[in-house]
């Protein structure tokens, strides 16, 4: 099923996210929570392309599976994309009883850039006093070093200016 979170910030958005749920786990609310940010550079994929090994994820570990699709860059700018994936995590653990979840069991995780999105949101959380709401988090291989990926070309005006000043300092 898919549910959309709202979002108080950048205009006026709802973050979908795919929710996978198995069978086994139907009616039980005391379910370990999955909450996912896919990989794709923070530029490029989307939350479908991670769903067979989410879906599979969810029933061979016997979690419900968040499968976040934040906004993209560059038409979505950071922080925002990481307070996408903050939103999503704030409605789980607010939500977690008719989500079927406990409160006490989120895990979040992301690959690549979705593992730089994981960070972003439980930094986030940590400076809003709020890590509390998250048990694990699992970011995997997180796109946290843009400058290792090549050339000041590719990045915005902003990201390099920073970059060139931080070379010649």
């Amino acid at each position: 099923r898919e549910i959309f979170v709202p979002t108080p910030h950048d205009g006026d958005f709802k973050v979908p996210v795919f929710v996978y749920t198995p069978k086994s786990l139907g009616g039980n609310s005391h379910n370990a929570a999955y909450i996912y940010a896919h990989g794709g550079g923070v530029i490029a994929a989307t939350a479908t392309d991670s769903r067979p090994i989410l879906v599979y994820t969810a029933v061979q570990c016997g979690v419900v599976v968040f499968n976040v699709d934040y906004r993209l860059a560059p038409e979505t700018k950071s922080p925002n994309n990481i307070k996408d994936f903050y939103e999503v995590v704030k409605y789980v653990s607010s939500n977690a009883e008719s989500l079927g979840v406990d409160p006490g069991k989120i895990c979040i995780a992301g690959d690549s850039g979705g593992g730089y999105i994981c960070l972003g949101a439980m930094v986030l959380l940590a400076q809003r006093d709020e890590a509390q709401l998250v048990k694990l988090a699992i970011p995997s291989q997180p796109m946290i070093d843009d400058y290792s990926f090549g050339d000041p070309l590719c990045m915005t005006v902003e990201e390099r200016y920073d970059h060139l000043q931080r070379r010649h300092a």
